[in-house]
């Protein structure tokens, strides 16, 4: 009996003790709740990844998210904690679109090779390319304690074809 009570109580200690959530790693600066509206010809623009890439060259964060289906992105930082450090950002953005690709995977899943090399799988960039990479990005925002929803316009929609490695 005493066996079982001690185990019980070990299980309890790490239980609570998990409870806290992730640990965040050391020098992990304070957090501020962002969310970021990506919208392309005025209209919201769903599935866009969206990267923050501080101005600070000694900021070494991994910051972004996806918009949703109103083009709405709830930025994370270290992909797990909620919220963005204050400072200034280039905005880098990137979405891809892909015609065929499920029938081509599905293919694959059922390891028919000959029906997957015939699958046309075209894969196209929707947004201009100057946003796609910090060093051409005409996108900057500042976070600040008061930033909670900050608006983004990406440009015309386009289909920019780009090669689909098989």
């Amino acid at each position: 009996m005493k066996k079982l009570l001690a185990l019980v109580s070990i299980l309890c200690i790490v239980t609570v003790a998990g409870c806290g959530g992730p640990l965040k790693p050391d020098g992990f600066p304070p957090l501020y709740p962002v969310s970021l509206v990506v919208t392309q010809d005025g209209k919201p623009s769903k599935k866009m990844t969206v990267q923050l890439i501080s101005t600070d060259p000694s900021s070494t964060w991994a910051i972004g998210g996806q918009t949703d289906d109103n083009g709405k992105a709830k930025i994370v930082t270290h992909g797990q904690f909620d919220g963005v450090p204050l400072g200034k950002y280039k905005v880098v953005l990137n979405k891809i679109e892909m015609v065929n690709f499920d029938e081509y995977m599905a293919a694959k899943e059922r390891r028919d090779e000959a029906a997957a090399s015939k699958i046309d799988v075209k894969q196209f960039s929707c947004v201009e390319k100057q946003y796609n990479t910090v060093g051409t990005t005409p996108l900057e925002i500042e976070v600040t304690k008061s930033s909670k929803v900050i608006e983004i316009d990406a440009g015309p929609v386009v289909q920019i074809p780009e090669a689909f490695m098989k």
